[in-house]
């Protein structure tokens, strides 16, 4: 005799069939964004390092070769008209299938006199 209320008729394994990959699912694009974040933060940080060096008077030869020792795939855009901004671009295609975008950073500091 079956106790009463026990039949679950399956229901659990439906439901773990279900939220399993849902669960992997969110997991991965957290751990995507975070690459992406990652990524982003340490382009900008290399920016920040280019744009204050040539604001400072140093060429922007060897900035360049400085961020392609860092990066190697990296291009510096160096804009000079006001302040000294920089754009810092990875020009290697993107490591995981789900991050389409290029990480990029952009930084402009003041000119020293």
């Amino acid at each position: 005799m079956k106790a009463l209320g026990t039949n679950d008729g399956g229901s659990a394994t439906a439901e773990f069939a279900i939220v399993v990959p849902a669960i992997l699912v969110v997991l991965g694009v957290i751990l995507a964004a975070m690459g992406m974040g990652r990524d982003s933060i340490a382009y900008t940080s290399l920016a920040n390092q280019a744009a204050r060096s040539i604001a400072r008077g140093e060429d922007v030869s060897t900035v360049r070769e400085r961020i392609e020792r860092i990066a190697p795939h990296a291009q510096l855009t160096v804009d000079q008209s006001s302040d000294v901004c920089v754009t810092v671009t990875s020009l290697t295609p993107p490591r995981q299938w789900w991050n389409a975008a290029h990480p990029a950073g952009f930084a402009c500091a003041p000119r020293e006199a």
